[in-house]
């Protein structure tokens, strides 16, 4: 009888494994991006200009990046299950939840412009620190082709425009956001 089980486990676990590759290459397929591609440099200068955050705190795998627009990842933000996630103390954690969107969106959308940060989330009335946290910082293009950025909750789908010298607040945590390390692979 445990061999048995085991094999069924075995062919469960491999069906399940089949299951997961269908349904990225379906997803890809029915979203049909065509990214705009910027290199290393191109992407280290922006960051660390839009932000402020040194180059030796933005680490870069990739040699280039794949941009596509804001509405494309609205679109993506749509479907995405990270959310529905639970959360588990230093199991499955904010971090935790930043490093999946980030890593499914590079399998499933072959988008490796979401990054993962780290900052001080302080309390926009008080200025008070509230917490360390980890994030996603989604660099897009615009409609003219200009690169911004966004930080993007995948715990809640909430997400803010970062803009040039300003901390991003998301209204509905009442959070703002300062972000200190930069993660993209």
């Amino acid at each position: 009888m445990p061999d048995e089980v085991e094999q069924i486990n075995t062919i469960a676990h491999k069906f399940g494994q089949k299951l997961i590759k269908a349904g990225s290459d379906m997803i890809r397929a029915v979203f049909k991006l065509k990214p705009a591609i910027y290199n290393r440099s191109q992407i280290l200068t922006f960051l660390n200009d839009q932000t402020g955050i040194p180059t030796s705190s933005i680490s870069l795998a990739d040699e280039k990046y794949h941009i596509v627009g804001w509405d494309k990842w609205l679109q993506i933000m749509e479907f995405d299950l990270i959310d529905q996630q639970q959360y588990l103390t230093d199991v499955f954690d904010c971090e935790n939840f930043a490093l999946a969107y980030s890593s499914l969106a590079a399998m499933n959308y072959r988008l490796n412009s979401c990054g993962v940060a780290f900052g001080n989330i302080y309390d926009p009335t008080t200025n008070k620190l509230l917490f360390r946290h980890g994030f996603n910082f989604v660099i897009i293009y615009d409609f003219n082709g200009e690169m911004k950025c966004y930080i993007y909750e995948p715990q809640t789908d909430e997400w803010g425009l970062v803009e040039k010298g300003k901390y991003t607040i998301l209204p509905i945590l009442n959070w703002q956001y300062r972000p200190d390390w930069l993660l993209f692979y």
